[in-house]
């Protein structure tokens, strides 16, 4: 158990410094990946729930305060993390997934529930950014354009992590 912890910290610490240092400076366009999801896409189902939002609210805030996101992050990623159990156990066939991936939940299945966290996460995200419908197509294109961008990049880590 601890081995797992301690690889799933180093996962998050690894992926939110990849978001702080390294995706800043790729930046095209409206597209922003947030590839410090697929940490969260994959924590596992047996970790606390109250485990998860604190891990992801402090998350949350240490981009926050690198990136000058003043509650962007941690407002978006603790969302993500309340609603990540719920729609695990609604898209999951099995009782309980020790660790949810591609191998224990079925291709199909685990896609589905990391595209519905991106977009939960995406959308929050850019409407507080935007603070308003006030131009609601571009609002759209930047969600399903980053949207994209990080199911890109998560499915290339997924593959990677087999």
């Amino acid at each position: 158990m601890k081995s797992g912890v301690m690889k799933h910290l180093l996962i998050l610490a690894l992926l939110l410094m990849l978001q702080i240092w390294v995706f800043p400076m790729v930046h095209f366009w409206s597209i922003t990946p947030f590839i410090y999801l697929y940490a969260l896409i994959i924590w596992p189902a047996q970790w606390s729930v109250y485990a998860n939002l604190f891990l992801a609210f402090v998350a949350g805030l240490i981009l926050d305060f690198s990136l000058d996101t003043p509650g962007m992050h941690s407002m978006s990623f603790t969302l993500v993390s309340y609603f990540r159990l719920p729609l695990l156990r609604w898209l999951s066939s099995k009782e309980d997934i020790a660790e949810p991936g591609e191998k224990s939940m079925g291709f199909l299945s685990f896609w589905k529930y990391a595209i519905l966290l991106i977009l939960i996460h995406h959308s929050t995200f850019f409407l507080l950014e935007s603070f308003a419908f006030f131009s609601l197509p571009t609002l759209l294109f930047r969600i399903f354009v980053s949207s994209l961008a990080t199911l890109i990049l998560c499915f290339f880590l997924e593959r990677f992590r087999r």
